[in-house]
């Protein structure tokens, strides 16, 4: 259950820790450095650390009131931030993640727009991975008036393009939003965060300010580096399709462009797996198994004929013909903001 947090504007800031212990100060300090205009508190939710993160938090603690740990037993950022959202007393939601930078004031332009804006559900900014324009920025104490952008737009654009989603630290949240459309899911460990952010896109009104807000570090160590470093982005998304996106939209049926969206993206990477498999038997089997994965999408007839041809040869030339045909056939056509 999510907590009352009563009448009063207050920023919940919550930041999932897995053995982050060289990064849980500097990122309380980021915190700090906001100079946040609302009362606020600082959750560090723990995610099964076994090197001293709590350690260094509960130093943090005892220094300052504002800050609290708990733990999420369940493993992913998803069930972290899950857990946040259940232990915060604030109204406005913010994420951030231990290993990040954010500009100066960023987190207070994103509080100014959903207080001057009561119809914005959430908010975000941009993110970069360039160094340099964390370094030089400058603040102006500009006055930002945000692209205000109506369901299920963005929603459908992020799901359509998934490099166009920016991460958790670009978004402030009512905390109504999660009660309206519910949490992160926890089935998968990857890509969670987007998955959210495509369902808050589809249903929630949201505006986009254009302003840095956070700088994304993605270092070797990172949860995202170290899996994606087994396993190629075709495995990495074929399983938030099939652990994530083909059982929500069996409860979402009435998502037309949402299934013909998900459709175009699974066809294709079916495709493109049978190709990749060497030898015939191996892509029988992965035939099999991918066709039973995907069972409520309904294979159409002519990708069938198409599909079997490749598992027979494993064509180039079958293989473009495959993706021309599904492109064709799950084309989409809706207006998009950003």
């Amino acid at each position: 259950m999510i907590k009352d947090q009563g009448n009063i504007n207050k920023c919940s800031v919550i930041i999932p820790v897995f053995n982050g212990e060289s990064y849980i100060k500097p990122a309380y300090n980021e915190i700090i450095r906001q100079e946040i205009k609302l009362p606020f508190e600082l959750i560090f939710v723990d995610n099964n650390s076994t090197d001293n993160s709590k350690s260094e938090i509960k130093d943090i603690i005892a220094q300052d009131n504002r800050v609290h740990l708990f733990r999420a037993k369940t493993q992913g950022a998803g069930a972290a931030r899950n857990k946040g959202i259940e232990e915060a007393t604030g109204n406005f939601i913010y994420f951030f993640d231990v290993d990040d930078r954010l500009f100066p004031d960023a987190i207070n332009v994103l509080i100014e727009i959903l207080v001057k804006y009561p119809n914005l559900d959430s908010v975000f900014g941009d993110l970069t991975r360039d160094i340099y324009q964390l370094e030089n920025f400058i603040t102006k104490g500009d006055i930002y008036n945000p692209k205000q952008i109506q369901k299920p737009k963005q929603g459908l654009l992020w799901f359509t393009h998934f490099s166009k989603l920016v991460g958790p630290p670009a978004f402030l949240h009512r905390k109504k939003v999660f009660d309206d459309i519910g949490f992160f899911p926890e089935e998968i460990l990857i890509g969670e965060d987007a998955a959210f952010h495509i369902r808050l896109g589809l249903f929630k009104n949201i505006g986009y300010v254009n302003r840095l807000v956070y700088f994304y570090n993605r270092h070797p160590d990172s949860t995202v580096s170290r899996i994606h470093n087994k396993q190629d982005y075709l495995y990495t998304y074929w399983e938030q399709y099939v652990k994530h996106y083909i059982p929500y939209y069996q409860n979402h049926e009435r998502l037309e462009i949402f299934k013909t969206i998900l459709k175009r993206k699974v066809f294709a990477s079916f495709v493109k797996m049978i190709k990749r498999k060497q030898g015939f038997k191996s892509r029988q089997q992965l035939n099999t198994r991918l066709k039973a994965e995907i069972s409520p999408l309904n294979i159409p007839i002519w990708l069938q004929f198409l599909i079997s041809i490749l598992v027979l040869s494993a064509s180039d030339f079958v293989l473009k013909i495959a993706l021309k045909l599904i492109v064709k056939s799950y084309k989409t056509n809706f207006s998009v903001v950003k």
